[in-house]
């Protein structure tokens, strides 16, 4: 069976610094829907990722999450 859709980290990385870019404002704006919906999906993803055994994974992509926060103010 071939695969269609390529499981690789970096691509997570890069998708995490741009939602993290994306959602920095209104996280610090205090936007209650956004606020919910980004720590819902925080939530799943912080759950599969210990249901998979990914806790690299995991760290790679908050830390990106966190450096795409950072970087919104520069």
């Amino acid at each position: 069976m071939t695969k269609i859709f390529n499981n690789r980290p970096l691509f997570y990385c890069f998708l995490a610094f741009g939602l993290g870019i994306y959602f920095a404002k209104p996280i610090f704006s205090f936007d209650i829907p956004v606020l919910i919906y980004v720590a819902i999906a925080l939530a799943v993803i912080i759950f599969l990722c210990i249901k998979y055994k990914y806790i690299y994974r995991l760290l790679l992509i908050l830390a990106c999450f966190l450096i795409g926060i950072g970087s919104f103010f520069i």
